[in-house]
């Protein structure tokens, strides 16, 4: 038996609803319902039913009903009604009764301890309600408990809303938000939640024109002003106060666990262990900053602590070396923060190119989770600052060899200075490494600690070397290393802890046998993070195996250690190993460097021809290296391979541009181009081109200039900066020109005319196209032509050229298919598939729509994706399907945000304008409108500018706003 009140009162059983009667009996049911499983005094049902002036024979009919409600729910079960003495008492289990689901349901809310379990109770309780409460009946008592049970409804609303806003789902909450705004034009708690989300959407000026709509309607219809809190958050707003972003990341952000590995055998520290377990629970965003000498132990300590605490951080850990002290160039922050955002489940295209941009999205992720943040190897307090959160719940842990004083001062981080190991915790770590010979000869042992300096790093090296002589006495050990040590204090003037460290570096490295120690020179100027048995096999000579085996054997003796991507090196050894490789004929050091960026071209190479096969002849040509190739036989190992060693190819780009090596540099950017663009990664194809451009124009290479002002051209395309596109665009084409290199001014023109359509500029588009086409025909190129055919029908089907259009798609179809690429033939289909659209054409627009969705996702192209949703998304706007209409243009505004379109999210928002529009919501069409406009505005795209207008126009006049509407069409 299920008893209903939350809309019109009523019983079901058994899928069945049950008879109870007239209104006056529905009202005697409610009553008695509100005092579920209590007696209800005779009085009080009849003051709450009948009111005031009661009928004289009240109690005969309220008899009446109690016979007729206990006939209706006789032999359904589950519920009885029963006379008690002064009353009546309606017994039934409160689970069987919508409102107690609905009052445990937000109970439990409240109670709940994270946002995923609140906004699934709060969703089932408002999923109780169907309409108004008590729908139907009359009378003040019931009047009273509908506006109470409305109060309460609207307060879980709210409490709804606030949890999604938390969880990253604004875009998705404004037109519900706009419904309930309009419908309680008064309540600023609603007001500040639209304005949130509507900021948070990238909507300013929507939400600040909502505050003073809100601040009028106070004004004239209350006769007051906006509270604190509105104003506070209006004044934010105007400000653009980064808290404002800190709302939760969504469920599906994954859960960082980035931590390196715990140091084995570590000793000591109990103190600091001590202080850095004071930081937990303490309020505000935590930040400790640990310094000390090299070798110390600072990121050991880190780590050790950090694994021990990971269940105090139950949202994750991230991890970032900063590299402030390595050899080569400090990680810029920028670069750090898009680590750590990706880390966060940003994809690239989500990744925002301005520093200050990447720190405030930074910041927004991490509001209301609680993680750990490791900011390992830090130069400066610059460097970090960016890095730091914004809000509580957050600890920060910073290495330094700096005590990062600007830190302490400005940002109230907490400082651990750390010193070498006591002497007993020092032999302590010996005896846990090499065993009880320290027992035998502890005065060796206290001896040989003394000669590492008591630091955890020289302390280890010493230990593997006495470990793998187990016949030495340790006093004899100890007494090489002192001479060790004692030849370079000589030469280096002696008296600081490095001393100590380059004497037990050197004392390990002697004992290496000479193919090993080459490898540890070598690998060392390796200018990655991460070398592989591959890579090194390219630097030394050797062949994969025997190259493997040495870096396990430098593993061993704790010089290398291991990482996800191959093998990394302690800073202090890499530029200890680097000042090693300095001593080596110069010849041969060129020779080897030489040897490792062959290999990574030829490796990339590779990659790509398995994984974007149609983009071979895009790309430079590249001769066999020397050395083996790692075994990537298909799509699926080139990916994992090119994923791995993303970060050493960015970086081999960077070392090869800045010194002796440019083409190396041109030829590997130029060979990642098309795989960095279909995925998104703007900001790494940015970043390398740059390198690469400056390289060139160092060098006076003209044509290598060209191609990296082209690519960086289609970037800013990609993102809509389509002033710096222009600019790329016009100098890359004097260089093609100057240099008479046919295919780059065919590609030039090609991207002019894209630039031309999307700026409105049909007639230059057309003649960029053409020339392009003519160029990309003289070159017999099938790739170029058929991107140029389509290029030219979207410029036709946007002026309402629809047969030439539909002329030119169908050729490239063909042409497309000829050349057996994928991603020309979405192209193909998804433009065929536009005309047939507005031919009328109907079912087979669907079906190119349909079959450029599959190939697209296929590729793993998502701006293709989009267009094609975009497409189906017009084709049943025309056809009158208006909620599948919208259903398309939600995916794709999703798919578009996801990947940074913004064309196609302007497309998309204008699309749902129209829909909703359609379906009678001239206000819901008017948001979306103003959005795509605001978007439009910003790219300088005159179509859907012009659209935006015009559904701006329409929406005020189904509004009667004929006014606004004419000013909107002009």
């Amino acid at each position: 038996m299920e008893f209903r009140v939350l809309g019109p009162v009523e019983a079901h059983t058994s899928g069945r609803r049950v008879e109870i009667g007239h209104a006056i009996q529905r009202s005697v049911l409610a009553v008695l319902l509100f005092d579920l499983n209590r007696v209800v005094p005779t009085e009080r049902l009849i003051d709450r039913v009948w009111g005031e002036e009661p009928p004289a024979s009240v109690r005969n009919l309220l008899y009446g009903y109690m016979g007729k409600l206990r006939a209706a729910l006789a032999g359904t079960g589950g519920a009885a009604l029963t006379r008690r003495a002064g009353g009546y008492q309606l017994e039934v289990a409160e689970d069987h009764v919508d409102l107690y689901r609905f009052r445990g349901q937000v109970a439990a809310a409240a109670a709940a301890h994270d946002d995923a379990t609140r906004a699934e109770c709060l969703r089932a309780a408002i999923k109780e309600w169907r309409g108004p409460a008590l729908a139907g009946l009359d009378g003040a008592w019931l009047r009273t408990m509908r506006d109470t049970l409305e109060l309460q409804r609207l307060a879980a609303v709210l409490d709804f809303n606030d949890v999604l806003l938390r969880q990253g789902q604004h875009g998705s909450l404004i037109g519900d938000l706009t419904e309930q705004a309009a419908s309680y034009p008064g309540d600023e708690r609603i007001a500040a939640q639209l304005m949130v989300a509507l900021y948070r959407s990238g909507r300013q000026p929507d939400a600040l024109r909502w505050f003073e709509q809100t601040r009028r309607k106070l004004s004239e219809e209350f006769g007051v002003d906006p509270g604190t809190e509105l104003t506070s958050l209006h004044r934010q707003i105007l400000r653009r106060d980064d808290a404002l972003l800190l709302a939760a990341p969504a469920a599906s952000v994954p859960t960082p666990r980035e931590l390196p590995a715990d140091v084995p055998q570590f000793t000591g520290r109990s103190t600091e262990l001590v202080v850095l377990g004071r930081l937990l629970g303490r309020p505000g965003p935590g930040v400790c900053v640990i310094s000390g000498t090299p070798g110390v132990g600072k990121t050991a300590l880190a780590v050790h602590w950090a694994c021990l605490t990971a269940d105090d951080f139950p949202d994750g850990q991230l991890y970032a070396n900063l590299r402030g002290y390595d050899p080569g160039q400090p990680v810029p922050t920028a670069d750090a923060l898009a680590g750590l955002l990706r880390a966060l489940g940003l994809t690239g295209p989500d990744v925002p190119e301005d520093l200050g941009e990447r720190a405030a999205r930074y910041r927004s992720l991490l509001a209301g989770r609680r993680m750990l943040i490791l900011l390992d190897n830090a130069g400066s307090a610059e460097q970090v600052r960016p890095l730091l959160p914004g809000s509580g719940g957050c600890l920060t842990l910073v290495t330094s060899r700096d005590s990062l004083a600007g830190l302490v001062a400005r940002d109230g981080a907490h400082r651990l200075q750390l010193d070498p190991l006591p002497p007993a915790d020092a032999v302590t770590l010996l005896r846990a490494l090499i065993g009880d010979r320290v027992d035998r000869d502890p005065e060796a042992a206290a001896g040989l600690a003394d000669h590492c300096s008591r630091l955890p790093l020289s302390l280890r090296v010493a230990a593997e070397l006495a470990a793998a002589r187990p016949a030495t006495p340790l006093a004899a050990l100890a007494d090489e290393l002192a001479g060790q040590q004692g030849r370079l204090d000589l030469l280096s003037a002696g008296g600081d802890p490095g001393t100590a460290i380059r004497a037990v570096f050197s004392w390990s490295c002697k004992h290496l046998d000479q193919a090993a120690a080459l490898t540890f020179q070598l690998i060392s100027v390796h200018p990655g993070p991460a070398v592989d048995e591959y890579a090194a096999a390219a630097l030394t000579g050797l062949a994969p195996a025997q190259a493997g085996a040495i870096l396990r054997q430098l593993a061993g003796a704790h010089l290398i250690h291991p990482l996800a991507a191959g093998y990394g090196l302690h800073d202090l050894l890499r530029a200890y190993g680097s000042d090693l490789a300095a001593d080596l004929p110069g010849a041969e050091l060129t020779l080897a460097l030489t040897a490792l960026f062959d290999f990574y071209r030829s490796a990339t190479a590779h990659a790509m021809d398995l994984l974007l096969p149609e983009t071979t002849g895009r790309r430079p040509p590249v001769s066999p290296p020397a050395s083996p190739l790692p075994p990537v036989t298909d799509k699926a190992s080139a990916r994992q391979w090119v994923d791995a060693n993303l970060a050493n190819l960015i970086a081999v780009i960077g070392h090869a541009a800045g010194h002796d090596w440019p083409g190396h540099a041109f030829d590997l950017a130029s060979t990642l181009f098309h795989d960095l663009e279909y995925s998104g990664r703007y900001s790494e194809l940015l970043a390398i081109h740059e390198h690469v451009l400056a390289a060139a124009r160092r060098h006076g290479n003209l044509r290598e200039q060209a191609e990296a002002l082209h690519n960086v051209c289609v970037v800013y395309l990609r993102r809509g900066n389509y002033d710096l596109a222009g600019r790329n665009l016009e100098q890359a084409l004097g260089l093609y020109h100057e240099l008479a290199e046919t295919l780059g001014q065919a590609r030039a023109h090609g991207n002019l005319g894209i630039l031309d359509y999307v700026l409105g500029r049909y007639t230059q588009a057309t003649e960029h196209q053409e020339s392009a086409l003519k160029l990309f025909v003289s070159l017999d190129d099938q790739p170029g032509q058929v991107r140029a055919l389509v290029n030219l029908s979207l410029i036709e089907s946007r002026q309402g050229h629809y047969l030439p259009a539909k002329e030119h798609a169908t050729e490239a179809l063909a042409g497309g298919t000829r050349a057996n690429s994928i991603r020309f033939e979405v192209s193909a289909l998804h433009s065929l598939g536009r005309v047939n659209t507005r031919l009328g054409e109907h079912a087979q627009a669907e079906s190119q729509f349909r079959r450029s969705h599959e190939l697209s996702t296929e590729a793993g192209d998502p701006t293709a994706q989009a267009d094609a949703l975009g497409g189906l998304g017009e084709l049943a706007q025309r056809q009158c399907s208006y909620d599948e209409a919208a259903t398309y243009y939600l995916r794709m505004l999703d798919l578009s945000r996801q990947t940074g379109y913004r064309a196609g999210e302007a497309e998309a928002l204008n699309g749902l304008g129209e829909s909703q529009l359609s379906r009678g919501r001239p206000g819901h069409a008017r948001i979306e409108h103003a959005a795509a406009l605001a978007i439009a505005e910003q790219l300088g795209d005159s179509y859907q500018q012009e659209r935006a207008h015009l559904g701006l126009a329409s929406a005020h006049e189904a509004d009667g706003e004929f006014g606004q509407a004419s000013r909107q069409r002009s």
